[in-house]
């Protein structure tokens, strides 16, 4: 019985992980595409990638988790460039583009 409870308890703490993930990739998305339409240069790719996760503290003191995505970026069409975007929890807190020449 304590089994089936501790992995009723695990499945749930997972898809509510998965959830929110997906939830905060999509919110990473709309903030990048936004920010390269306000700079005028095209998101590429239409999408941004996962390249970090890590725990970390809030300013409350509470574990939160931070996630760190990639994407690309073009001001001309022919070259690319990178760009970040930083969440914790459930918000978008930096999106970040890689220095590039004026056009």
């Amino acid at each position: 019985m304590l089994f089936k409870l501790i992995f009723l308890i695990s499945a749930a703490a997972i898809a509510m992980l998965w959830w929110q993930g997906s939830q905060v990739h999509e919110l990473a998305i709309k903030s990048a595409k936004k920010t390269c339409e306000r700079c005028g240069v095209q998101f590429l790719d239409h999408t941004v990638a996962k390249k970090s996760w890590k725990l970390r503290r809030g300013s409350n003191g509470h574990w939160m988790l931070e996630r760190h995505y990639r994407f690309e970026f073009s001001p001309d069409g022919n070259s690319r460039y990178k760009g970040q975007v930083h969440a914790v929890a459930n918000r978008i807190t930096a999106v970040i583009l890689e220095p590039y020449p004026e056009i």
